[in-house]
C-alpha cells in the first residue's frame, strides 16, 4: 500500500527575541529594574531576531522581548492574578501589576513593532480607556528564576484618566482590580518576580513616598 506524502509542518508562531550576547555586550542584563531612555526601544527593534516560540521558551542564548505596562489610576495600580486557565503554568496563582506579552510580527516591519505589540496585548487583555500618558521607563530582568531566564521586560507606565474602569477580558486566565502601592508592598510574596523587583527597586515611579 503506497503511503501519501507526509503532511506539511505547521509553522510555529514567531516572537521577537534578541540574542543574549548582544544584551550582555550593552550591559542591559543587570538583575532587577534599570532605568533607560526611550531611545533604547528603537535600538532593541533593530536587534530583533524572530524565533519560534516553543524552542525559545527553553533557549537561554536569547531573550524574548515583553512589553510590560504598569497601569496607574492616581496612586493605585491595576493588579492581575493568573488563574489556572492561563498558558504559563510557572506563574499560576501569582499577582502582577504588569500588562503585556510576547511580540509577534504584524506585517508592518520591525520599526515600531514593540509599541504596536504593546497595544495589541493591552486591548486583548483588558477593557480600558487608552492612557492619557504612556512612557517607557526601562528594562526588567531576572535570571534567578526559570521563566525569567528567557524573557526581558520593557517597562512602561500608563497613566489612566481619573475614575477609569479596567476589566480583564480573559476571565478564565486572569482576575484584576486596582490596589494601592502600600497594599502591594505589604504582601510582596504573592507578586511575580518582575512586579516584586519593580515595586522594591523603583517604588517612586508609582507615586509612593
Amino acid at each position: 500500500m503506497q503511503k501519501g506524502p507526509a503532511p506539511e509542518r505547521t509553522p510555529m508562531p514567531l516572537i521577537a527575541t534578541v540574542p543574549r550576547a548582544e544584551l550582555e555586550a550593552l550591559d542591559l542584563l543587570p538583575h532587577g529594574f534599570a532605568a533607560h531612555p526611550p531611545s533604547l526601544v528603537a535600538d532593541l527593534e533593530g536587534r530583533i531576531d524572530w524565533h519560534e516560540r516553543a524552542p525559545a521558551e527553553s533557549d537561554a542564548t536569547r531573550k524574548q522581548l515583553i512589553p510590560y505596562v504598569v497601569a496607574m489610576r492616581g496612586d493605585e495600580v491595576f493588579v492581575t492574578e493568573r488563574l489556572v486557565g492561563g498558558n504559563e503554568s510557572r506563574l499560576h496563582g501569582r499577582r502582577s501589576f504588569g500588562i503585556g506579552g510576547h511580540v509577534e510580527p504584524d506585517g508592518e516591519g520591525d520599526a515600531g513593532i514593540l509599541l504596536r505589540g504593546l497595544w495589541r496585548e493591552w486591548h486583548e487583555e483588558v477593557d480600558a480607556p487608552d492612557p492619557v500618558n504612556l512612557r517607557f521607563v526601562g528594562l526588567m530582568n531576572d535570571d534567578s528564576i526559570e521563566v525569567g531566564r528567557y524573557h526581558i521586560g520593557l517597562v512602561y507606565v500608563a497613566t489612566l484618566p481619573a475614575g477609569a474602569d479596567v476589566q480583564v477580558r480573559e476571565t478564565h486566565k486572569l482576575s484584576g482590580r486596582f490596589a494601592s502601592v502600600g497594599e502591594l508592598a505589604a504582601d510582596p510574596d504573592r507578586l511575580e518576580s518582575w512586579s516584586a523587583l519593580l515595586l522594591d527597586g523603583a517604588r517612586w515611579r508609582f507615586g509612593a513616598t
